[in-house]
């Protein structure tokens, strides 16, 4: 019997939790190289991306925005320019809809081996207090490979740890409207998600193209976000 109940509760957050998602490829290329995310939970909503390409995605922040139109071919230059359905200047994530482009989801941080890992966790209060924290993350480190004494004295190896600690983020945002939407008329949904090659200045930078696109520099990497009820991708660990 309890199975049963069990069951059910899956069955019944499953349906209630509506996902929108796509896999990412290479600005012109078919070439996979990951998957993003954003999923709504009555008053949750969660955006996450896993991605991993260590020639194409540099080292640092990249602009993280979703764009008007979706992916014709593999053209991320097709995609038009932010979602921005009220005519708003650029901003950044965590914002209401009247202080940030609808497409606006600030920056996400690739490792030295061009992996991200991001996840953004937003509790939407319309009496809330706006802000946001970020949760740390721990890994083990362990040796990938045996080394043994003798060997490392004559400089064979070394028997220190090595290994590689993948770049992570995980936010938790408190926002006072939805950041997204997965229905209507603003619905997110048949629009692209376009990783940049440069860092947002959040509207910051001063001048005309900081309040448009916040500078962030080329199209590395996009996709069209379509309906979906399965699982995400895992995040890399530098495998």
């Amino acid at each position: 019997m309890l199975f049963y109940v069990l069951l059910l509760t899956l069955i019944q957050l499953s349906v209630s939790t509506k996902k929108a998602s796509c896999i990412m490829k290479l600005n012109g290329e078919n070439t996979e190289v990951g998957k993003v995310t954003f999923s709504v939970h009555d008053n949750t909503q969660t955006v996450e991306a896993h991605l991993h390409n260590y020639a194409a995605i540099a080292p640092g922040l990249h602009g993280f925005h979703v764009h008007t139109l979706g992916v014709d071919g593999y053209d991320c230059g097709s995609t038009g320019g932010h979602f921005n359905p009220y005519k708003k200047y650029h901003g950044v994530l965590g914002l209401d809809k009247d202080s940030r482009h609808l497409g606006d989801f600030g920056n996400v941080l690739a490792g030295d081996r061009g992996e991200i890992n991001f996840k953004a966790h937003m509790t939407v209060d319309p009496e809330g207090k706006v802000g946001y924290t970020m949760v740390p993350h721990t890994s083990t480190c362990k040796r990938k490979y045996y080394c043994s004494k003798k060997q490392e004295l004559l400089g064979k190896c070394s028997r220190k740890n090595r290994c590689y600690q993948a770049a992570v983020e995980n936010y938790h945002y408190t926002v006072t409207s939805p950041q997204f939407e997965l229905e209507g008329e603003n619905s997110i949904v048949g629009r692209a998600v376009v990783l940049h090659a440069g860092q947002d200045d959040l509207g910051q930078g001063g001048d005309d193209g900081s309040l448009a696109t916040g500078n962030a520099g080329s199209r590395v990497a996009c996709c069209t976000l379509h309906l979906e009820y399965a699982h995400g991708f895992g995040p890399y660990h530098g495998r």
